[in-house]
């Protein structure tokens, strides 16, 4: 997971401190919740952070898509701050 440091520096906003965070994939076939486990939480690893399990939560998402070099961006709402890619 790559923060988006200009986001959080212009807004003075902190990495986030849970060990479990949701953001959206936005796809043409529709729109999913990506689940992302950590057991160090990002604000304890900085701007580059791993995630130890990267999942879909649901039944019937393209669970596929999860594969070695997949990347997505990771929301707060409307906002992008970071993007995620897929190591395995």
């Amino acid at each position: 997971m790559f923060w988006n440091k200009a986001v959080f520096n212009q807004t003075k906003r902190k990495l986030h401190s849970g060990h479990l965070l949701y953001t959206q994939l936005y796809l043409p076939s529709g729109i999913w919740t990506i689940a992302l486990e950590f057991s160090i939480p990002p604000s304890e690893q900085g701007y580059e952070s791993m995630a130890d399990k990267v999942y879909f939560p649901i039944d019937g998402a393209p669970h596929g898509l999860l594969a070695d070099g997949f990347e997505f961006d990771f929301f707060d709402g409307k906002t992008k701050i970071g993007k995620c890619v897929i190591t395995r």
